[in-house]
């Protein structure tokens, strides 16, 4: 008798450890929190306080940094959050979508109906959708572009496939 009661807990240890392990996902919180959601949740919590703090800073070269640093950090802000959102999809597509949304946003800036101003007249609405127009922003969506681009395929875990 206790030899068929050691095989049956050493066979019922052998199932719970394969269904229980930490390296294999279960559930809904491991499919989502994946190591590659995680590591961009972590990029963005890094970076997000680094853009707001753009439109803060006072020092030198003070005009660039809260204008074309802070355009740069708002496209690679984006290309994480719509690769946090879309983890799946291809990061070049990501992020070229991210710079032709940006750079009609920055169009958008032309055109001034009073729900657009009120959405502007708040500090999240002036940074999420900018209030003036101006030619030298495509460049620094560029860069932040391409820049997210390289940050998103980064933190994509490699695979060994070959």
């Amino acid at each position: 008798m206790t030899k068929y009661k050691k095989e049956f807990f050493r066979c019922l240890n052998s199932e719970l450890q394969s269904h229980f392990s930490i390296t294999r996902p279960i559930g809904f919180m491991n499919r989502f929190f994946s190591l590659f959601r995680l590591r961009l949740l972590a990029a963005l919590f890094a970076i997000t306080p680094i853009g707001f703090a753009t439109k803060f800073y006072t020092g030198p070269f003070r005009t660039w940094v809260a204008d074309s640093l802070g355009g740069i950090l708002y496209e690679v802000f984006w290309c994480l959050a719509g690769l946090f959102i879309f983890q799946n999809a291809s990061s070049k597509k990501v992020a070229v979508w991210v710079f032709g949304i940006t750079c009609l946003l920055e169009c958008m800036q032309l055109w001034h109906p009073p729900f657009l101003e009120t959405i502007r007249s708040t500090f999240i609405g002036r940074t999420l959708i900018g209030t003036s127009f101006a030619w030298l922003d495509f460049p620094h969506y560029a860069v932040g572009s391409l820049l997210g681009w390289h940050l998103v395929n980064s933190l994509r875990p490699r695979t060994n496939s070959k």
